[in-house]
């Protein structure tokens, strides 16, 4: 397979159209948008690869020998006394992690007598403590800007749960240890080795060809695709988008490198609306069938935002992209209004991601209201069961003092 490839395609006319979000999304969504061209074939791509080869020599050196640090035990690790997973990838780019750690935390926090505690690092968060609690079982004791948009998505949409913060998870998950929590999940932990884990689960996307997958910045891999032979589980997001035999291609070339991983897939299915800040659903997912919205969103890939608008709610979505994790400010939501106007839209629906940001600006009263897509992470596929029985297995053979599950 070339990398001729509508993935390129769209990401490149969704990074040029995240230019207007201010200069420092600019910044970043021009050099994003260079990279990507690197990685389709033509003249970027020949001209740059001497440069990106060198830096990936460099990168790839120096994140084996932090690895092999780890490994030959140089540097101490830390085994939690809880059943401890790992949600990561070894791509960039948006490879459905989010919805895998949605998926999996509520899988355990529907065990009985499970507490379960999600680690998160706060990217982009103003948190400037070892360990700080985003929520406790449900209630939130802080917003996005302390935890950061991703960890505040985790914790909106995790009632039972748990959601903690901090850069150094071994002291986040001590925490949650202390705190009574008797399954930890890592968020983007799969690159962590400080800490020890009962289960790796690595998330793939679907979108990317199969020639992408070469060293960063060369290609999307930032690890050797050998490295997810000691993991046990690997997630695909983005199947539904994509003909089934690129998705056998995908698991093909997973299993070629892990031969005994169990392979499942992620989806997220929108299932309505809500206002900002409320969870009720209005009208459920028929409330805009057949009507037109502006697809408000600060993701890596804002296009399968889009489809699943399309798919899940039947409405038609014109799309408005901000670079990921983008804190949107006043000049934002003028924006949106604008284009909704000009678009005739019904509505502005954005991310659960973009929640906090527009709720903290007060948005203002207007003929076009601003929503809020609710979704929900789901399992399927051959391996979905597997997945399920080894956390279930797992938490069991913690409790009993077991070892690690395998």
């Amino acid at each position: 397979m070339t990398l001729r490839h509508g993935c390129f395609r769209s990401l490149l006319r969704v990074s040029g159209g995240a230019a207007g979000a201010g200069e420092g999304a600019c910044s970043a969504a021009g050099l994003e948008r260079l990279w990507l061209r690197t990685l389709a074939p033509g003249p970027a791509r020949w001209l740059a690869w001497p440069i990106l080869a060198l830096v990936a020599v460099l990168f790839h050196a120096a994140r084996e020998c932090k690895f092999r640090i780890f490994r030959w035990g140089l540097f101490p690790r830390t085994r939690l006394a809880a059943f401890t997973v790992s949600v990561g990838n070894v791509a960039v780019g948006g490879t459905g992690k989010t919805p895998a750690t949605l998926a999996i935390g509520r899988l355990l926090s529907e065990l009985p007598g499970v507490r379960v505690a999600v680690l998160s690092r706060g990217y982009r968060s103003r948190n400037r403590e070892w360990v700080r609690r985003i929520s406790n079982d449900g209630a939130l004791a802080a917003g996005a800007a302390l935890g950061g948009d991703e960890a505040y998505l985790l914790a909106t949409s995790l009632p039972r749960s748990s959601v903690y913060v901090g850069k150094r998870r071994a002291l986040t998950g001590r925490a949650a240890v202390a705190d009574g929590h008797t399954a930890v999940v890592l968020d983007d932990g799969l690159q962590y080795w400080r800490l020890e884990r009962d289960l790796d689960v690595v998330c793939f996307s679907a979108l990317w060809p199969l020639a992408a997958y070469r060293p960063f910045p060369l290609g999307i891999l930032r690890e050797p695709l050998g490295r997810i032979r000691n993991v046990q589980f690997a997630l695909i997001s983005g199947a539904s988008q994509v003909p089934e035999e690129q998705v056998r291609q995908l698991e093909g070339l997973i299993r070629a490198e892990a031969p005994g991983i169990g392979i499942a897939r992620i989806e997220l299915e929108l299932v309505g609306v809500s206002k900002p800040g409320e969870r009720a659903l209005l009208g459920g997912r028929g409330e805009l069938t057949g009507k037109r919205v502006l697809a408000v969103s600060n993701i890596v890939n804002p296009a399968r935002f889009w489809s699943s608008i399309e798919r899940d709610l039947g409405a038609t979505a014109v799309g408005l992209a901000f670079p990921d994790h983008h804190c949107h400010g006043p000049g934002d939501v003028s924006r949106m209004f604008e284009r909704a106007v000009a678009e005739r839209a019904h509505a502005i629906l954005a991310t659960e991601k973009d929640e906090q940001s527009l709720l903290e600006l007060g948005l203002p009263h207007t003929t076009v209201p601003i929503w809020i897509a609710r979704g929900q992470a789901r399992l399927a596929g051959e391996g979905a069961g597997a997945l399920e029985a080894a956390l279930r297995d797992g938490v069991a053979a913690r409790a009993a003092g077991g070892a690690q599950v395998r």
